[in-house]
């Protein structure tokens, strides 16, 4: 049986107080989807097996809250049908993120094989009169 979720990490930027130093954080996250072209674009890795049960996880949460993390919203093409996909993705990437990551191709699901074709807005609303 596949596994419903994957230990990722994150590294967030060294602050600007010397005493603050750049930080690992180890979260649950969607498998087989941080891999390759995606996990260069977003700064968001698999954890290596070793550290597995031997360091704490922090919530997605906590991390968004933080700044530790933002949240990306796109649109994948796959033969003329469209999907909408979220993904995480470290601050220090986001000048990059959103060229990393058009004309990419995505990993796992329905959606599997399918290029990345464009960010959404994720506060567009539209109507339903």
């Amino acid at each position: 049986m596949a596994a419903l979720l994957q230990l990722l990490q994150v590294t967030s930027a060294a602050q600007t107080n010397p005493t603050i130093p750049a930080t690992t954080y180890y979260f649950l996250g969607s498998p087989n989807v941080y891999t390759g072209d995606i996990a260069t674009a977003t700064a968001v890795t698999v954890a290596p097996t070793d550290v597995h049960g031997l360091v704490p996880r922090t919530s997605v949460k906590e991390l968004l809250l933080a700044g530790v993390l933002k949240t990306i919203d796109l649109e994948v093409n796959k033969s003329n049908k469209l999907y909408r996909k979220q993904l995480r993705y470290a601050v220090t990437a986001e000048s990059t993120v959103k060229s990393g990551l058009i004309g990419k191709s995505w990993t796992t699901g329905a959606a599997q094989g399918g290029t990345i074709a464009d960010e959404l807005d994720p506060r567009r609303v539209v109507s339903r009169k």
